[in-house]
């Protein structure tokens, strides 16, 4: 699935109602349609995630850099409408902590204090961790280390030097293969344990 944006301007901002899946292959492609419908000194940007299904760390990484653009400049950069998937990725990767997060449509266009950017909003959606979503770890270990180095530039206002710059994109990808070696062994139990439970309630139901 391809993404695509629809555009709209309201009184308070530019807001781009986001569809599809954005990954490694599409993200360049995303970025421009962002910079071909928005001015260069738009002074307020929403994207609507709600009809997004898929965003990787690639993806967050574009996204990233839009915020750190638009803060450079004094200008607002958020989005709303986060589908729960999206949301709880935000939160695992920190990025909500950049970007302005709005819970609603209404909210990012007319009422920009009711935002919860900078705000853990982890506890207000309870039970939205209650199934294994495989889809959260589809990701390139490369476009995760870029996007976690970006991220620490950003949020410390520093450049990582070459030499460390070398040794901790290395440092992360081993760790990252450790982690997706574990993984894979959980999410085989995982699986295994789905098939033991269900077959365990047909017969249950079947001796009834």
């Amino acid at each position: 699935m391809s993404v695509s944006i629809s555009w709209n301007r309201t009184d308070s901002a530019l807001v781009g109602s986001v569809r599809g899946r954005i990954d490694t292959n599409n993200a360049s492609i995303f970025d421009g349609l962002i910079k071909t419908w928005s001015r260069p000194d738009e002074p307020s940007l929403i994207l609507d995630f709600s009809g997004v299904s898929f965003i990787s760390s690639a993806g967050l990484h574009r996204l990233l850099l839009i915020a750190r653009e638009y803060e450079l400049s004094g200008r607002q950069f958020g989005l709303c409408e986060l589908p729960d998937p999206i949301q709880e990725l935000m939160e695992i990767s920190g990025l909500f902590r950049i970007i302005q997060i709005f819970d609603s449509y209404d909210a990012a266009t007319g009422k920009p204090s009711q935002s919860s950017g900078g705000k853990d909003t982890a506890d207000d959606r309870e039970g939205s961790n209650e199934s294994f979503n495989i889809k959260l770890i589809h990701d390139k270990f490369s476009d995760i280390a870029e996007y976690i180095i970006q991220k620490h530039e950003h949020v410390t206002g520093t450049s990582i030097p070459s030499e460390k710059l070398k040794q901790a994109h290395a440092e992360i990808t081993a760790g990252l293969r450790d982690v997706d070696a574990d993984m894979e062994v959980m999410l085989r139990d995982y699986r295994m344990k789905l098939f033991h439970i269900a077959e365990a309630k047909l017969n249950k139901v079947l001796d009834e």
